[in-house]
C-alpha cells in the first residue's frame, strides 16, 4: 500500500467498525420497545396501591413512593400477571396470599400491625386490584445491647473493639428499624471484631425484639471472640514463570504476628501492583488453623513474560502516527521490569529505555529511564537526549517520586541554521495519585499528577531554574448513566529562571492538540517569534467535555478547549476550541474521532487516535 494510502485505510477501517455499532444502536432499542409492548399486551390485569396512615403521623409522598416500588418489586400477584399460563385459580390463591406476604414486606422496612385490604373488580374488558394500605407508624429503635464475650473480655483494650462496633453502627435510639439495616449492623459488627485479632469470632445470639403497639426495637446483639489468631506461612498458587520470592518480599507482616485483616488487604494491594501479575487474591485459611497459626495462601495469575503493545493515530497536522512499546517483565530471571518505547509521526521520532527493580515491601524501589527525541516542527529542529533515575514510594492509588532528571538538548532555528545546545540537571519530586475507576470507560474518579523541580548549581547545568506543573481530571455521571458523564481537566505550570533562553525547549510548555486544546496543531501554542514557535514558562488550559451514550460500546462528546503558553501569566491570552466527536469503547482499544474548530487560527482540525493514551 502506498505511503498516502495508509490514513484513508486507518479512517475506513474506523468508520466501517462505528457504523455497525451505530447500526445496532438504532436497532436495538427499537427491539427493546417492542419486547416492553407486548409485556403490556400479555398483562392478565392490573394492579393500584391506595395508602393512608392509621394514626395522625404522616408519610411523605417519597416515601410512599419507595413503598410502593418496593411492593411491585416482591409481590407475587404482581410480579405473575404476565405470565401466560396463569390460570384463575392460581390467580385466586396469590390474592389470598397477598395480605400476608405485605405484611412480610412492609416489616422489613419497620411497619408492622398494617392494615391491608384487596378489593377485585372484573369484566370482559377490564380487571382491576385494589389494594389500600393503612400504614402504621414506623417502627424506631428504642435501645441496644451489644455484649463481647470470650477471651476479648479479659482483655485490657477490650474497649477499643467496642469502639470499632460502635464506629460503624447505624441503628441509633430514634432511627427507624429496618431488617436489612439489622443484617448490616450485624455483619459490620463481626467484621470489627474479626478484622484483628479474633478471625473466628462469631455471632452467639441475635434478637430484635418488636413491640407493635408502641412501635419500638429493643436490640440484643453478643458477640463470641475466640482465641487469639497469628500469621503462619504463606503459601504462593500459581507461580510459574516467576520466583516466588516475588511476592514474598512484598509481605508486610511475620509469621508469629497477630492476625490482622488490613494487613492482608493492604499486603494484596502491593502484589497487585507489582506489575507481574494480572489477578491477586490473598486469602487466610481459616479451616487449616493449627496450633493459633493461620496459613496465608497467595493465589496469583501471571502475566506473560513479555508484551507487545501499538497505538495508531492521524490527525490533519502531523498525519499517521504511531507508538510501539515492548516490555519485559522478568529480565535477568530475577523480575526487573524492561520497557522499550518507539514513536514516529511526519515531524517527530523517537525511542526510549527503562529499566525497574522488583517491588518491594512499602513498595520501594528504583527505576531509570533514558529518551532520544528528534523533532522538526514549528520551525525549529530538535535533538535532545534525557536521563532519569527515581526512587519510587508507591501507595495503594497513589506514588511518590524523588530523583534525578538529566536533559541535553540542541535546538537549530530552520532560518538561521544557527545551533543552541542547552543542558540541565535537576532534582525532582513527582505525586501523582489515580482514582479514575477504569481507563476504558471512566465514569467516575479522578487523577492528579503534579511534579517540582530545581537544579543543582555549579552541576552540569547551563542555567538554574525551577519548573512546576500540575494536572487534574475528573470523571463524574450526576445522574444515570445513560444521561451522560462530564469530563473536566486542567493543567497550570511555572518555569522560574534568571535566563530563560538556556532553558531546554523540552523542558518549557507548549499546548495544542488532543489532551490540551484540540483544534490547534500539536505543540504550536507557545511563544511565537514570527517563523518558530519556542516553549514559555507559564501554562494555563481547561477542558470541559460531556460524553453522551449511544448505546454499550459508542458515545458522543462535545467539548470545549481553552488554553495558553506565555512567559508570564499575567501575559496569557486564552486561546480556544470548540468540537465534537466519537468514542468507540472497544475492548481490544479505546478509539477517539474528534474534530473541533480553534476560533483564533479560524480553522478546523481532526484527530483519531486508536489505543490508550496515559498522562
Amino acid at each position: 500500500m502506498a505511503k498516502n494510502q495508509w490514513p484513508k485505510a486507518v479512517v475506513g477501517l474506523s468508520c466501517c467498525l462505528i457504523s455497525i455499532d451505530l447500526l445496532q444502536a438504532i436497532v436495538l432499542p427499537a427491539q427493546r420497545q417492542e419486547v416492553e409492548k407486548q409485556e403490556k399486551v400479555f398483562a392478565k390485569y392490573e394492579v393500584v396501591f391506595h395508602f393512608y396512615t392509621l394514626t395522625d403521623h404522616q408519610q411523605g409522598s417519597e416515601e410512599l413512593m419507595r413503598l410502593e416500588r418496593l411492593l411491585r418489586e416482591h409481590l407475587s400477584i404482581i410480579k405473575s400477571r404476565t405470565q401466560s399460563n396463569l390460570d384463575e385459580e392460581q390467580e385466586y390463591y396469590l390474592k389470598l396470599e397477598a395480605p400476608a406476604e405485605i405484611e412480610q414486606i412492609l416489616e422489613t422496612e419497620g411497619y408492622f400491625k398494617n392494615q391491608i385490604k384487596i378489593e377485585s373488580q372484573f369484566s370482559n374488558a377490564h380487571r382491576l386490584y385494589n389494594i389500600t394500605i393503612g400504614l402504621s407508624d414506623p417502627t424506631r429503635v428504642k435501645d441496644k445491647q451489644l455484649t463481647l464475650v470470650g477471651e476479648v473480655n479479659s482483655r485490657a483494650d477490650r474497649q477499643s473493639y467496642y469502639d470499632k462496633i460502635y464506629a460503624f453502627w447505624q441503628l441509633e435510639p430514634s432511627a427507624i428499624f429496618k431488617e436489612i439495616s439489622w443484617e448490616k449492623n450485624k455483619k459490620s459488627a463481626l467484621k470489627a471484631v474479626q478484622s484483628h485479632r479474633y478471625p473466628l469470632a462469631k455471632i452467639t445470639h441475635s434478637a430484635a425484639n418488636i413491640d407493635p403497639k408502641k412501635h419500638q426495637a429493643h436490640l440484643e446483639l453478643t458477640i463470641d471472640s475466640g482465641p487469639t489468631i497469628y500469621f503462619g506461612p504463606i503459601q504462593v498458587i500459581g507461580a510459574q514463570r516467576y520466583p516466588v520470592s516475588i511476592v514474598k518480599r512484598l509481605t508486610n507482616f511475620k509469621e508469629g504476628e497477630v492476625y490482622d485483616a488490613y494487613r492482608l488487604k493492604d499486603y494484596q494491594n502491593n502484589v497487585e501492583q507489582e506489575g507481574h501479575y494480572s489477578e491477586v487474591i490473598v486469602l487466610p485459611l481459616l479451616d487449616q488453623i493449627h496450633n493459633s497459626l493461620v496459613p496465608v495462601q497467595v493465589n496469583v495469575r501471571e502475566r506473560l513474560r513479555k508484551d507487545f503493545a501499538i497505538e495508531l493515530s492521524e490527525d490533519s497536522e502531523d498525519g499517521l502516527g504511531a507508538v510501539m512499546s515492548y516490555e519485559h517483565y522478568d529480565l535477568f530471571h530475577r523480575g526487573f521490569y524492561l520497557s522499550n518505547r518507539l514513536f514516529y509521526n511526519r515531524y517527530e521520532q523517537g525511542a526510549s529505555i527503562g529499566l525497574s527493580q522488583p517491588k518491594r515491601y512499602k513498595n520501594v524501589y528504583w527505576q531509570n529511564q533514558a529518551e532520544y527525541f528528534k523533532g522538526s516542527k514549528n520551525g525549529l529542529f530538535t535533538l535532545s537526549w534525557s536521563d532519569n533515575f527515581w526512587y519510587v514510594f508507591a501507595a495503594n492509588a497513589s506514588d511518590t517520586k524523588l530523583g534525578l532528571q538529566y536533559y541535553k538538548e540542541k535546538l537549530k532555528n530552520k532560518q538561521t541554521h544557527i545551533w543552541q545546545s542547552n543542558h540541565v540537571l535537576l532534582a525532582g519530586l513527582n505525586w501523582r495519585s489515580n482514582h479514575i475507576q477504569t481507563l476504558l470507560r471512566p465514569q467516575r474518579g479522578y487523577y492528579i499528577n503534579a511534579s517540582a523541580a530545581t537544579t543543582l548549581d555549579g552541576l552540569s547545568s547551563s542555567t538554574s531554574m525551577q519548573r512546576y506543573e500540575l494536572l487534574a481530571e475528573a470523571y463524574f455521571t450526576p445522574w444515570q448513566h445513560r444521561y451522560g458523564t462530564f469530563l473536566l481537566r486542567g493543567q497550570v505550570g511555572y518555569i522560574a529562571a534568571p535566563h530563560p533562553e538556556h532553558v531546554p525547549d523540552s523542558l518549557r510548555f507548549k499546548l495544542g492538540g488532543p489532551g490540551s486544546v484540540r483544534g490547534y496543531a500539536s505543540d504550536s501554542i507557545g511563544i511565537n517569534r514570527g517563523n518558530y514557535v519556542l516553549g514559555g514558562r507559564a501554562k494555563l488550559a481547561f477542558n470541559v467535555e460531556y460524553q453522551v451514550p449511544l448505546n454499550d460500546k459508542f458515545s458522543l462528546a462535545f467539548f470545549e478547549d481553552a488554553g495558553d503558553v506565555k512567559d508570564r501569566f499575567k501575559d496569557l491570552h486564552m486561546k480556544y476550541g470548540t468540537g465534537i466527536g466519537l468514542r468507540w469503547f472497544s475492548m481490544l482499544a479505546p478509539l477517539s474521532f474528534d474534530i473541533a474548530y480553534g476560533h483564533d487560527r479560524k480553522k478546523l482540525g481532526w484527530h483519531i487516535n486508536l489505543g490508550t493514551r496515559l498522562q
